[in-house]
């Protein structure tokens, strides 16, 4: 796909507001009818060193350098961490603007209008942002940012610490991917190992690889990368944070 992207195809909503970029909006997906996950392949544990199982190489010819194996391209872990921030602010602004939402977490009329002016922050900077192209990765995160930033100390003002767990709770659940396992608040609320997140970040470092490179014509394999992803990712998690988390996103 070339050029800007208007409208992303995958956003759940039609809502302004919600991050148009098509990574952003990939794993805000829910997952479609008739459109199954695909297996989820077992991670392997850190460091496993498999013993008498690899075969022997040919040694190259003398007069012959061995060839030094291409290192994949992967996209660095604090880019999908910076990311996931700036994709869970977004979304927390364009669902709390929706009034069923606004029911849910009982939100007073101040709060509710305190929560629009923060939205029309968030269009403005998606209007511009929506004409980006999806290579402009780092761009688009460095500009998104600071925005983010702020709403993220906005709503810490605006919403109870009950009203703020329970948002992440329903945005969390929305959202595909592993990606979701690293909002800000669920480190805290899980109280994730070093070794939980960098194997999360992997994850999502996957996902995000793919996303880059897809065409519209691959958004059925997207969502069952996302799905597989988001099942492998809550494999990671011990019987306790799987609890906490199950209590996180279906309250």
């Amino acid at each position: 796909m070339e050029g800007s992207i208007s409208r992303s195809p995958l956003s759940s909503s039609g809502q302004a507001g919600t991050f148009p970029v098509l990574l952003f909006a990939l794993t805000m997906v829910p997952f479609s009818a008739g459109c199954q996950a695909e297996e989820p392949k077992p991670l392997p544990p850190p460091d496993r060193q498999v013993k008498n199982s690899a075969p022997v190489q040919e040694q190259p010819p003398q007069h012959q350098s061995p060839r030094t194996p291409e290192v994949p391209k992967t996209i660095p872990s604090t880019t999908v961490e910076r990311l996931a921030a700036i994709m869970y602010q977004s979304r927390c602004v364009t669902e709390l603007r929706d009034a069923a939402v606004q029911r849910q977490l009982d939100l007073t009329p101040q709060q509710v209008a305190q929560l629009q002016s923060i939205g029309k922050s968030l269009d403005n900077t998606a209007a511009i942002i929506r004409k980006r192209d999806r290579n402009q990765l780092g761009e688009t995160i460095n500009e998104f940012e600071p925005l983010a930033e702020s709403i993220e100390s906005q709503l810490d003002s605006i919403l109870t610490g009950e009203q703020s767990t329970k948002a992440l709770g329903m945005i969390a659940a929305k959202q595909r991917g592993a990606i979701a396992l690293l909002f800000p608040g669920v480190e805290t609320e899980l109280q994730l190992t070093d070794e939980q997140r960098r194997r999360l970040v992997q994850l999502a470092d996957g996902d995000l690889e793919l996303i880059l490179h897809a065409s519209a014509f691959q958004i059925p394999k997207l969502i069952r990368q996302t799905a597989a992803s988001r099942e492998n990712a809550e494999s990671l998690l011990t019987p306790e944070q799987r609890r906490k988390w199950n209590e996180l996103v279906q309250p």
